[in-house]
């Protein structure tokens, strides 16, 4: 029956639907052989496939069919909802590793209850990863009471934790968290000195909300965890300045490429102001390569004025520059951008400029999300990223079918030569929709465009609500975006009210269902509401411009005809765009020579094409920036694995003694080899450099420069000599602090060395990456060169890490009680 349902709707999916459609009716034959049993007798199965699945047994058969149906009759008890076919179909398709691909509406929290539960029977820990904290602690709350009633622990992750419960929350079954949040635990859990500190144990099974949010959109950005360095943050103010001051036609600015090039006259302009101001001399000028930190800082002013926008890019909150996420809207208030833009920007604003930092250890989405055994994904948008999804993550896209029928109308998009004219039929729009009682959602790309909607609604009679409107309203409007996301699911929540007007700043991963007649309809006047709401044709969604991606435009329209509801969505387009006016100019001409007025509306099928190339292009670009990210990171996460392993193996070794021995011989080797080299007479022999390496890197003073005046010496009689002294001063010290102590000690010396280390090669790969794209010119390709020397520098890294090891236990000394 559900593949005769459904099997028409999707017939590409069809042998999908095929595999599930016998194991779909016996989820539901032992639903109802589990209905009448008593809550206790429930928990008794749990337990018995809790066994068999510790044991080994395979969880796609018998246990998983238990499990859905476990967790109906659970959801069904305690919550009141029972999942319906095309949920458990989405189940499903979550534990063969799947993309889920659900419309807005759909109940996605509920669909993730069943695959989370079957995999924590393993013990091993799930995460659920959402995109937020409020939405990690709601999911948590609600789905976590269905868990618990099947006797699994349930654990949230939220910003502002400590350790101890972060620890604690990791340790349970079922463990709810942002993205953030598990990539920054992640990377503090491999600057641990001791494994007894980490608070993740592994990385067994993920279900990741929003998918194409987090697994493609927050993928252009890596996870760092830095430290200050206040550098020349001097420099900034003055730039700042001198940037503000640069004469029109003396840069170009490429908003495809985001970069800003200064030419010949703008160069020797900067030239001249960095000289006036005693930053650089006449004869160290930009032109000549002066200081890299000054380039910088002149790259990222420039910037920070011509590439970045206040109320778009970032926002000034609090006497903060917050950067705002360019496809939800929200802000980030952990995250600076890199590079010294984050510094431009605040000395842009006139704000406190803070410490730049250097990195301390780093990782992708792409490969913190590859560390799971079996990753899958909900979200409402992810097949326009199938082919990307697929390549990077080895993880299939399946469109699962709608519970009921779609009644949603999309109409063609509304073009229109000039934005003013766009603007003006947007509110036109607005106006008719308002008085027939039906609910607007208008979606904007930024704040700016938010405002001047809200601008434009208030000319028009409309007045503007402080928060989410309570009640039916009319002539009222609120605004969602970075500036009042506080409110965002109250004003989310109440945007299906008859009348209600929502204006808001793109609508990924909202995590609030908009509903008919507002929140809690469905029974006596509520439903009269709802109800009023359906007469009046749905809730009407309004796009105020096409955005970069299809996916925020599809979004948009899905937050519209919810459950079979009825709906309608719009999207208006002005030839003057950003969209428009960086990569489809051609456009405007097709449309100059038709010779429309401004007013008028285009409704040709070579505008609708030409603006959807448009979005493919910035996709394809916004592809090829996240793949070469991803080039890069996985050069460098062959190194990171073979330090997180180094470190385990450590941690895990309570005495390291013979390790950190073997280092100090090395080190010693290491050292003579450089000063005493073969094929040369003793007296030509460094003796000197020998003797000051040695005070330096071991702490160890002998004369060598005696030593070789000795008739017969040789280079082993040397290290050997160094080593019994070594050998001397380490038998004094352990006598003195005890064999228990010195373990301790070696053991903390040479973690401290292999972080000390690792951080500074961190530091290195940086500059490497910023630097290796101009060996183009050379007809190099940048990412073979960056192999290659990230390779040599690595080698020299694990050899760094022994002589800084060999060096800490060297320091190593008793500490001296002092007299009371």
């Amino acid at each position: 029956m559900f593949k005769r349902l459904f099997g028409s709707l999707l017939p590409s999916k069809k042998s999908f639907l095929d595999r599930f459609d016998n194991e779909i009716a016996e989820i539901e034959r032992l639903e109802a052989e589990f209905m009448h049993l008593t809550d206790d007798q429930l928990k008794d199965i749990v337990r018995n496939l809790k066994d068999e699945a510790i044991a080994g047994a395979d969880l796609s058969g018998e246990i998983r069919n238990k499990s859905f149906a476990l967790v109906k009759i659970a959801s069904q008890r305690v919550t009141g909802r029972r999942p319906h076919k095309v949920q458990v179909l989405a189940g499903l398709a979550l534990s063969t590793g799947k993309i889920a691909e659900m419309r807005t509406g759909e109940g996605k929290t509920l669909v993730a209850a069943m695959p989370s539960f079957l995999f924590a029977l393993k013990g091993r820990g799930v995460h659920v990863v959402t995109v937020n904290d409020y939405l990690a602690q709601r999911d948590a709350a609600d789905i976590g009471r269905i868990h618990e009633f099947l006797g699994l622990t349930v654990g949230v992750v939220v910003g502002g934790m400590d350790d101890f419960s972060r620890r604690a929350a990791y340790a349970c079954d079922v463990t709810y968290a942002t993205n953030s949040e598990i990539g920054f635990d992640y990377l503090r859990d491999n600057l641990r000195l001791e494994a007894s500190q980490m608070v993740q144990r592994g990385h067994h099974y993920a279900i990741v909300d929003e998918a194409d949010s987090i697994l493609i959109d927050e993928a252009r950005t890596p996870l760092i965890i830095s430290s200050a360095d206040e550098g020349k943050l001097g420099l900034y103010p003055v730039i700042d300045q001198m940037v503000k001051g640069l004469p029109d036609g003396s840069y170009m600015v490429d908003p495809k490429d985001q970069s800003v090039i200064l030419n010949e006259d703008g160069a020797d302009y900067v030239d001249e102001r960095l000289e006036v101001t005693g930053i650089t001399t006449r004869e160290n000028k930009l032109h000549n390569g002066a200081d890299l930190s000054i380039s910088r800082a002149i790259d990222a002013a420039l910037k920070a004025h011509k590439i970045f926008f206040r109320d778009k890019d970032y926002v000034v909150y609090d006497g903060k520059v917050m950067i705002v996420d360019s496809f939800t809207g929200r802000l980030q208030p952990d995250r600076r951008f890199s590079d010294g833009i984050h510094q431009a920007l605040e000395a842009k604003e006139g704000v406190e400029i803070n410490a730049e930092t250097v990195t301390l250890t780093s990782i992708t989405y792409q490969n913190l999300f590859r560390m799971y055994a079996l990753l899958s994904g909900m979200t409402g948008t992810a097949e326009t990223e199938r082919d990307e999804l697929e390549a990077v993550y080895k993880i299939e896209t399946v469109v699962i079918p709608t519970n009921k029928p779609v009644q949603r109308v999309d109409e063609d998009d509304q073009v229109y030569l000039s934005e003013k004219a766009k603007i003006a039929a947007v509110i036109e729009t607005v106006v008719e929709a308002n008085g027939r009682g039906q609910p607007v959602l208008i979606g904007t790309s930024s704040i700016e465009k938010s405002e001047l909607i809200a601008h434009h609604l208030t000319k028009a009679g409309f007045h503007r609500l402080s928060g989410a409107p309570d009640e039916a309203t009319e002539k009222a409007f609120s605004v969602l975006n970075a500036r009042n996301h506080a409110n965002e699911a109250a004003i989310i929540a109440q945007a299906g009210l008859p009348g209600a007007i929502t204006v808001a700043t793109n609508m990924a991963g909202r995590g609030t269902d908009i509903q008919l007649g507002g929140h809690n309809a469905g029974e006596g006047e509520s439903n009269l509401t709802a109800e009023a709401v359906v007469s009046a044709g749905g809730l009407l969604v309004i796009g105020t411009e096409r955005n970069d991606s299809r996916r925020v435009d599809n979004q948009l329209r899905g937050r519209s005809g919810r459950q079979g509801d009825p709906g309608r969505t719009i999207f208006f387009v002005s030839l003057e765009d950003e969209i428009i006016q960086t990569y489809g100019k051609a456009i405007v001409g097709i449309a100059r020579g038709l010779g429309l007025t401004d007013d008028a509306v285009i409704a040709h099928p070579i505008i609708s094409k030409s603006i959807q190339q448009a979005q493919l292009r910035v996709e394809a670009r916004n592809r090829e920036i996240r793949l070469n990210v991803m080039k890069y990171d996985d050069i460098i996460n062959e190194q990171r694995k073979a330090i997180r392993e180094m470190r385990l193996d450590y941690m895990d070794t309570d005495d390291l003694r013979e390790v950190v021995a073997e280092m100090r011989s090395e080190a010693v080797s290491y050292l003579c080899d450089n000063y005493l080299q073969d094929g040369m007479y003793p007296d030509e022999w460094d003796g000197e450099g020998l003797q000051d390496e040695l005070i330096t890197y071991l702490s160890l003073e002998f004369d060598i420069p005696a030593w070789l005046t000795e008739e017969g010496i040789t280079a082993s009689e040397v290290k050997a000599r160094i080593m019994e002294g070594i050998r001397l001063r380490r038998q004094e010290v352990e006598r003195a602090i005890g064999e228990d102590q010195i373990i301790v000690a070696e053991k903390t010396a040479l973690m401290l060395a292999l972080d000390k280390v690792w951080r500074k090669h961190n530091e290195e790969l940086e500059e490497l990456k910023a630097s290796v794209g101009l060996r183009t010119v050379g007809q190099r390709d940048p990412i073979v060169e960056f192999r290659t020397d990230a390779f040599a520098m690595f080698q020299a890294t694990l050899k760094e890490i022994g002589i800084e090891a060999a060096g800490n236990s060297m320091r190593i000394r008793p500490v001296v009680q002092m007299a009371a």
